[in-house]
């Protein structure tokens, strides 16, 4: 089954998101920047806008930690 957005999910600011991804997940040194080459390089699945980040004009603005964590628990 597709991981997809769930009721209930955390949607959070990316700053905050990447501050609680490093509490649950152990991740060091989390920034904005670190969470995108995790995503990219580490994280192997497909990072779907919408499900697991909301972008704006600026870009990336927050994330799905719960969606993100699914998808690192299940590899």
């Amino acid at each position: 089954m597709a991981n997809k957005y769930k009721v209930g999910d955390r949607i959070m600011p990316i700053n905050q998101a990447a501050k609680e991804l490093e509490k649950e997940l152990g991740m060091k040194g989390c920034s904005r920047d670190r969470v995108r080459l995790k995503i990219q390089n580490s994280w192997r699945f497909k990072w779907q806008e919408g499900v697991h980040f909301v972008r704006s004009g600026k870009g990336i603005t927050a994330l799905n930690i719960d969606a993100i964590k699914r998808e690192v628990l299940k590899s």
